[in-house]
């Protein structure tokens, strides 16, 4: 097991180093200085840039941000005049967070009782009305249904509010629109993977000893069909947290997310950096744990050497 994660953990390491070089150096090729704007003149724009060592060949701009980064230090925005990238982070990740794991726990539960419903429906209308609906879904962009979503529930009804006030009615929006393509994966995984267990040996000596159809629906052949899912759902935690960034800047919801939709407007170099790195390792934590949880609950999966 220690190996099995030290090996997964320095595949990690070695993507966060490429993420944070990549990311790097494309920032400082943009077009245009984070500084620059109509009414500076170039040696205002010159100094400014010297003062936050712009100036500098890019090699040494980078040395210097992975000296930083090695202390714990994102730098400071260069926008917001003395607000650290650290804060930045600490402020709007709860915002984000809480509104990832809403979507996800929604997600979960709608999409397994779907996907338990198709396999289980005896009406082939139903079933192909939901395996087209999920297909349909799946395929539609988060920042689209949340602009459909915005336009006919808050502005035509004005039944919820559009902008963000932090009240129960502030998350059904921005958490329908995140949590409707999980929805319809889990839904068509569960439908896949219920529909090959229902034929399994268990199940059939479970039906023979009289058992109860919901306990063998709910215990017997769930349990076995979830375990497709347990491989997927740290990557779908980690895009329903990291993957709000745009329906966060629709619905002006003041988590990380509008501060990196911001940040590139405004060419924010430390910001984009900063943010890009969090989430990065954010994404990577969620699939080392993915495949921990993945390889004790599935015993077909080894922990040897060869893994």
């Amino acid at each position: 097991m220690v190996k099995y994660i030290m090996k997964r953990l320095g595949m990690g390491l070695v993507t966060m180093f490429f993420l944070i070089t990549i990311t790097f150096f494309l920032t400082r090729i943009m077009p245009g200085s984070p500084f620059e704007t109509e009414n500076i003149t170039p040696t205002m724009l010159a100094a400014m840039e010297e003062n936050y060592g712009l100036d500098k060949p890019i090699d040494q701009q980078y040395l210097m941000y992975i000296k930083e980064l090695l202390h714990g230090n994102l730098g400071v925005s260069y926008k917001k005049t003395g607000v650290s990238v650290n804060r930045l982070i600490s402020t709007g990740f709860p915002v984000t967070l809480k509104l990832g794991l809403i979507s996800f726990a929604v997600a979960l539960v709608i999409g397994i009782m779907i996907g338990i419903w198709m396999s289980v429906t005896r009406k082939n209308s139903v079933r192909g009305g939901l395996l087209t609906a999920s297909t349909l879904f799946i395929s539609v962009p988060n920042f689209v249904l949340a602009i459909v979503l915005m336009l006919f529930f808050g502005v035509k009804l004005n039944w919820l509010p559009v902008l963000w006030t932090g009240s129960f009615k502030s998350y059904i929006l921005p958490v329908t629109a995140l949590a409707v393509y999980p929805i319809a994966e889990i839904s068509r995984l569960v439908h896949s993977s219920f529909s090959e267990a229902i034929n399994q040996d268990f199940v059939v000596m479970a039906n023979s000893k009289g058992l109860g159809k919901a306990r063998v629906h709910l215990v017997h052949i769930l349990k076995n069909a979830l375990i497709p899912l347990v491989t997927v759902a740290g990557p779908m935690i980690a895009f329903q947290i990291t993957g709000s960034f745009v329906v966060e800047n629709i619905f002006t919801i003041p988590g990380i997310g509008k501060e990196f939709v911001n940040s590139v407007n405004n060419r924010d170099y430390t910001v984009i950096m900063g943010l890009t790195i969090f989430v990065g390792g954010i994404i990577i934590i969620a699939n080392l744990l993915s495949d921990i949880s993945c390889a004790l609950v599935d015993p077909r999966i080894k922990l040897d050497k060869s893994k």
